[in-house]
This record gives structure tokens, sequence and C-alpha cells, in this order.
């Protein structure tokens, strides 16, 4: 079945598409002793292609046995995600080009579109429109009841937002298991449902729900900044687009160029960052460049796997003689990442939020008090009272949690035993993650008590 789908042109890849022309090719390279890149890239090619064409061949079997003849069946397989669709539009062509995935992004779109309209091939015979209709609904009853069952489960509560709503959490003897959405079905029959349940029946504040169902919705559109000039883009405004969080964080700003790196960073891109000499930094304003920043510019362009083959280098570039404290699954290379982390941090990361957004309220109404702005001031104070009676608390709050990180720092480069320091650092971050909630819990008190007319 797979040949006869691959000879329809319903099953192709972008390096072989299936014609003869690719066999005799791959022929001449092997009888002439030169497989070369080519031939590296079109086995890279085929294994995508199975993966695309196993979907396939089980929906062409399902089509005849509904009904439809060979050539309607090869038909509605290949309109189930026609890539061959390009459209005519010259921007469309080089979006294409320059953007990975955007064309399966737009065709997915479509295929939804158009199956919400009944406008696929046998839309009626194979009752296209009820069906999505039916498994949108069955799929958010069953969003709502994980959502309800994960409420109380601690990788589920301290993920961070992208993390929840773009992926299943199941909980395996071995650690939370992260299984990621469809982007437009996932959308509409998880994201959302989700999101509507943890409004209704927990403490997430509507505005924070929205906020993440509108950052899960854009990363659903197609268009995006070239692959070319993203990262570099990202970069230079500190920011990701994926996480809408800054690159280099307010800790690490603190730091020399050199010294910026994350507790993940492979040691060997950790030799690659330096600081700028002086006459740089004093005539040109270049201070040098960060791992951190070497570590997000090769995940931009190839991924997170090389950074996760370099990790696996970490035991021949490691420097000093301290021991590291034990690794937990989901620090480990590769397999990490498959498994969502029982201590991540969305709830720090939430309240963090809040501490910023009290701490610029708060530089805000003194400037204008400074200022002699006295009436605007008094405007001001009216409209943000609530994250000016916070402003104190906020610099507790992050003065407390810098003495946190630095327990952190001293227990990893402390001489206790790997397996002690793994426990010592767990046991500290969830006293972070409860000084964080607590933090939040005070903050929506100190809310409601200030709407209060």
């Amino acid at each position: 079945m797979l040949g006869t789908l691959r000879g329809r042109g319903v099953v192709g890849g972008q390096v072989i598409v299936g014609a003869t022309d690719d066999a005799d090719k791959i022929l001449r390279q092997i009888t002439a002793g030169k497989p070369g890149w080519e031939m590296a890239m079109a086995k890279l090619d085929e294994f995508a292609m199975m993966g695309d064409a196993a979907t396939r061949v089980s929906m062409y079997n399902s089509f005849i046995k509904q009904g439809l003849s060979e050539r309607e069946a090869t038909f509605a397989t290949l309109e189930s995600m026609n890539f061959s669709r390009r459209g005519l539009s010259p921007s469309s062509v080089y979006a294409n080009i320059l953007i990975p995935f955007f064309n399966a992004q737009v065709q997915g779109l479509d295929v939804l579109y158009r199956a919400y309209k009944g406008d696929m091939p046998a839309s009626q015979r194979l009752q296209v429109q009820q069906k999505m209709k039916a498994r949108l609904i069955m799929m958010a009853a069953f969003t709502a009841a994980y959502a309800m069952m994960m409420e109380e489960d601690e990788a589920y509560k301290n993920a961070n937002p992208e993390e929840r709503y773009g992926n299943w959490f199941v909980p395996t003897p071995f650690g939370t298991f992260r299984v990621p959405i469809p982007f437009e079905l996932g959308f509409f029959g998880k994201s959302i449902p989700e999101g509507v349940y943890r409004m209704a029946f927990t403490d997430d504040k509507a505005s924070d729900v929205i906020k993440a169902l509108r950052t899960q919705l854009f990363r659903s559109i197609p268009g995006d900044l070239p692959t070319a000039i993203k990262a570099p883009v990202e970069l230079a405004l500190n920011k990701s687009f994926f996480t809408n969080r800054p690159i280099i964080d307010a800790r690490l700003e603190g730091l020399v160029k050199s010294e910026q790196f994350g507790e993940k960073t492979p040691e060997l891109i950790k030799l690659l960052g330096f600081d700028s000499p002086q006459f740089l930094k004093t005539f040109f304003g270049v201070e040098g460049v960060s791992p951190a920043q070497v570590e997000y510019l090769i995940k931009g362009y190839t991924g997170t796997l090389p950074i996760a083959l370099l990790r696996l280098l970490d035991p021949v570039f490691a420097s000093g003689e301290v021991a590291k404290a034990e690794m937990k699954l989901e620090d480990m290379p590769i397999v990490g990442a498959f498994f969502q982390p029982k201590d991540a941090g969305g709830i720090i990361n939430a309240a963090y939020v809040g501490v910023e957004k009290a701490q610029r309220v708060s530089n805000t109404y003194k400037k204008l008090i400074e200022e002699g702005r006295k009436a605007e001031a008094a405007e001001y104070y009216k409209d943000n009272v609530a994250d000016l009676n916070l402003a104190s608390a906020a610099g507790t709050f992050r003065q407390q949690m810098g003495e946190f990180t630095k327990g952190e720092r001293a227990i990893r480069v402390s001489d206790l035993a790997p397996e002690e320091k793994r426990k010592r650092l767990d046991d500290l971050r969830k006293t972070k993650i409860d000084y964080a909630q607590q933090f939040r819990t005070i903050t929506e008190q100190i809310k409601r008590q200030d709407a209060r007319p």
C-alpha cells in the first residue's frame, strides 16, 4: 500500500519524492562509493516520510472500508494534509522557504476550516463535519476531567503556562511524561477547555489564563521571523518570542558576560563565553558574548538536540574538582526533554511578574513626586494603589529569593556527596516555591482589600 500511495504522489519527501529518478540517483552514488551529504539527507528524509506515510496508509485503508473508491480514497488521503499546495502568492513562497513548517501550519488551518465547513472530499459520506465536532466535544470533556485530576499534581501545579497548555502530563513510575498537543485541534480541544476550567475552579486569574491562551494561539498561526534572523533579533531584544520571558534574566544581567550561564548550560559552551576588552566596551558598547547567548543561538538554528549531545561531553570539559549534584531524570541529556520536572518555575515566575510590576509602579510614583507633579501622582496612586501597597513586600520577596539562590550556589560548590547535594537542592527549591506561593496569596489578599469600595 505504501508503494501505491507513493506512486500516486500522495506520499513523498523534500529530498526523495518517490520517483524512479531517486532510486537511480541513489544506486549511482552507492556504486560509485560516494554516498555524500545528499545521500545522508535523503536517508533522514526517508525516515520523516515513513512517519507521514504510516498515518496516510491508515487513513487510506479507513476510507476504503467506509465505501470510497480507490480514486476517492487516494484524493481524500492526499487532501487530509496536502503539502504540495503552495498558492500563487510570491510572498507565501518566500515565507515557506524562510520559515520552517510555514506551509504545514497553513495547510493544517485550512484542513481544520474546510472540515468544519464540510468542504473536505466526500464530507457527506464520511461525515467529516459531524465527526470533527463530536471529537472536539469528547476531547474537551476529557480535558476537563484531566485538569481536575491533575490539579494537585506537583509537576502540573509548578509548570509554566506554555508547558501546561501545550502538553498533556502523564504521571508514570519514572516521572511525569510530557506529550505535546496537536497545534490546531489541540488549541480548541485542549488549551481552551483547560483554561476555562482553571478560571472557573482554581485560583488562576482570568487575565493570566487569557494571556497564556493568547500565546498558545499565536503559536498556531502561520507566520514568524525567518530562522536566519529570529534568534539574533530575540537576543538583541533579550526576549524569547516563544515564552515571552527574558533570555538573560535580572540575576544573570548583574554578572560579567563570561559568567552568564544556566545550571544546564553545557561545559563546552561555557568556554565560548568572553568579556570584551575595555576599549570595545568604552568606545563601541560591546560587552562580549555570554555562554547563555551562545546556547540560545545554537538552539535557535539547530534545536535542542545538539545542546543535549554537548551535555554528554560535560565530564570531559568540566572544570574544578567539585562533584555535581545527582541528576534527576528530567535533567539528563536527551532523555530529560521528554519529562516534566516537579519543581519547574511556573509559580516562581508568576510571583516575579507581580514583583516587577509592583516595583515599576512604585518607581513611577516616586518619579512623579520627585518632579513635583502632585496632581498626576495623586491620580496615579488612586489607579495603582494595590501595586503601591505591594512594593515593600515585593522588595522583601526579591531579597529573600536572592538569599535562597545564594544557598543553592553554596550547596553546588560544597564538598557534599552528589546524592546529599540533590536532596538539599530539592528541599531548598521546594522552599522557594512555597515562599513564592505565599507571596502570591498575600498579593491577592491585598488586591481584594484595596478593591473594596
